[in-house]
């Protein structure tokens, strides 16, 4: 289950909208899926409000635009994550 949701999200190299080696962005296969994911990833704990700053939508928009700008296909979120709104 996890991994097919994974697969949702995650594409193997090359990725679509991302070069297939982003300048700068190095990436990682996770486990044995086959799936290709950048070292570095956007939290979204934050997003809930959480840490005394209430995100505009459009505020997240342009953070997970510019995560993709730099070639970041990892993003980290679980339901318990900013009161249920980080998702």
């Amino acid at each position: 289950m996890a991994i097919e949701l994974a697969r949702r999200f995650v594409a193997p190299l090359p990725i679509a909208g991302y070069r297939a080696y982003h300048i700068g962005m190095k990436y990682r296969t996770l486990g044995s899926t086959g799936l290709n994911v950048s070292v570095i990833g956007i939290g979204t704990w934050q997003f809930g409000g959480e840490w005394n700053k209430a995100f505009e939508q459009s505020e997240v928009d342009a953070m997970f635009k510019r995560g993709k700008e730099l070639g970041i296909n990892l993003v980290d979120t679980a339901e318990c994550y900013g009161d249920h709104l980080s998702e």
